[in-house]
């Protein structure tokens, strides 16, 4: 760790905390809108009806949500703010919010691009999002007191406030009121992570995580460190990502580019505007334990070494 930060260090904090703005920002801009379409547009009662009452199905379709709205984990946040506002199950959240990020065809395209000589990469990277998706998904389904893990009650409140305030408008007039008011809730959240992000790269030195890629378990914890850390959205994670092949396995890469949209920084904070923080404690740890035993299995078991 360094005593002291040069100037040029503060320079190249703040072209990463411009950084992880600009990649974020056009996905909060469609998160917002997609939310307050559904806000306006889609009848609460209706959505209820189409999602399964079984927990396992209902998982299933949570994690297919994202296919059809491929933003990244910014913009999913205001899409799951609006899920719960709507009355949608805890699990089908969660498991969306987790496979989200991956399972979108912008991710899976820039992915294949990035890593075009290893198109396993690709396959592993979207199953093994998804599977860890569902168990997540399917243990919190077990919760019978939603409103003890959720934020549903502020959600609620502000979702009332909201419609006292604009009770005289309706239409598109609505939909734009609620975009606007949502992105200025979601930008403060990420640009407090992004600060925090953009901090922390440059008080902790690059080749401290560049020394730990020789040991198999150190690289990969080291990797989801990153992951955790950076905070890039998942639609360019992958050509950062590639850049550590000459140092980082296959494997550790892998396990940044499943962790790291799952959980970093600034969707933590933004997580905030959902969950209480056991259920974000949670999610992490189970996220964090299972990407981990997930590449372990690979390594170990399979003997996948690519």
């Amino acid at each position: 760790m360094k005593s002291f930060i040069s100037t040029s260090e503060l320079v190249d904090g703040g072209l990463i905390f411009l950084g992880i703005i600009i990649e974020a920002f056009p996905f909060v801009i469609l998160g917002v809108l997609i939310s307050g379409f559904i806000r306006v547009y889609i009848n609460p009662k209706r959505l209820m009806r189409l999602l399964p009452k079984n927990p396992l199905l209902g998982c299933m379709a949570g994690s297919t949500i994202g296919f059809f709205f491929p933003v990244c984990e910014c913009g999913n946040i205001p899409v799951a703010r609006r899920l719960i506002a709507q009355g949608a199950p805890l699990h089908v959240v969660i498991t969306f919010l987790l496979s989200a990020p991956v399972f979108n065809p912008i991710v899976i395209v820039s992915t294949a691009v990035a890593f075009r000589t290893l198109p396993i990469i690709v396959v592993l990277r979207v199953v093994i999002s998804i599977v860890i998706a569902l168990i997540v998904g399917l243990l919190f389904s077990r919760v019978k007191k939603t409103d003890e893990w959720t934020q549903a009650e502020q959600i609620h409140k502000q979702e009332s406030d909201h419609t006292a305030c604009f009770h005289h408008i309706d239409g598109i007039d609505k939909f734009f009121s609620n975009a606007i008011s949502e992105f200025f809730e979601m930008m403060r959240y990420l640009v407090g992570g992004a600060f925090i992000a953009a901090a922390i790269q440059v008080i902790v030195p690059r080749q401290i995580l560049s020394g730990l890629g020789k040991g198999t378990i150190s690289s990969i914890l080291s990797m989801m460190l990153l992951g955790l850390v950076v905070s890039i959205c998942s639609t360019v994670d992958a050509f950062f990502a590639v850049s550590y092949s000459g140092q980082f396995s296959p494997l550790a890469i892998l396990a940044f580019l499943i962790f790291g949209p799952m959980v970093d920084i600034k969707s933590l904070l933004m997580m905030r505007t959902l969950f209480k923080t056991k259920t974000i404690v949670l999610i992490s740890l189970l996220s964090a334990s299972l990407t981990f035993l997930s590449i372990l299995i690979l390594h170990v078991y399979l003997n996948l070494s690519f």
